[in-house]
């Protein structure tokens, strides 16, 4: 009831509130910054792909996920074959100018929700959500086309070899470890 503890209770209010008008330009700020920053260790540079670190915790929320509701997902692990001649034979620029080309095959084959990321060197993994093994198969077989389409030029002059792709599948198993999955 005293006049005086309710100024140093309104006091106190101002005061916190102050600090945290202080803190919110501070955050609006560096926001900008910072996402990008996130946003560049969750992809791949050369691809634009997400990359492994990504995909591993994709991976884990995702099995939790279908582990809650007893649900399915895929997974597909693609891998360029006889890159490492394509390398040899063309250069490394020409092996990454493919990479870009076959991510974009990849994206462009998956549903919008799917999650495809470069896996390493010249393997992509594809996190198929929700999805039962004979979908799974058609959604590889459609990737292996599109890849197979491709025509790879390079710097006008050359011509990339015919293109070609191994796909494998697995089937998660409600309660297994993600890693068994893979």
């Amino acid at each position: 009831d005293h006049p005086l503890a309710l100024t140093a209770a309104m006091m106190l209010v101002v005061f916190l509130a102050g600090m945290v008008l202080d803190f919110i330009p501070i955050v609006l700020i560096f926001t900008p910054v910072f996402l990008p920053i996130v946003e560049q260790a969750l992809r791949d540079p050369l691809t634009g792909l997400h990359n492994r670190r990504y995909l591993m915790e994709r991976l884990k929320k995702e099995t939790l996920r279908n582990d809650r509701k007893a649900g399915s997902f895929a997974l597909a692990i693609l891998d360029v074959d006889y890159f490492k001649s394509i390398n040899d034979r063309f250069g490394h620029e020409a092996g990454d100018f493919a990479l870009c080309q076959i991510a974009q095959a990849v994206q462009s084959s998956i549903r919008e929700y799917d999650i495809c990321g470069r896996w390493g060197g010249e393997e992509f993994l594809i996190l198929l959500p929700d999805t039962e093994l004979a979908s799974a198969v058609q959604v590889a077989e459609r990737i292996r086309q599109e890849i197979a389409q491709l025509h790879l030029g390079f710097l006008d002059s050359s011509a990339l070899p015919h293109t070609t792709v191994s796909i494998g599948l697995s089937m998660h198993v409600p309660g297994e470890m993600y890693s068994a999955t893979l």
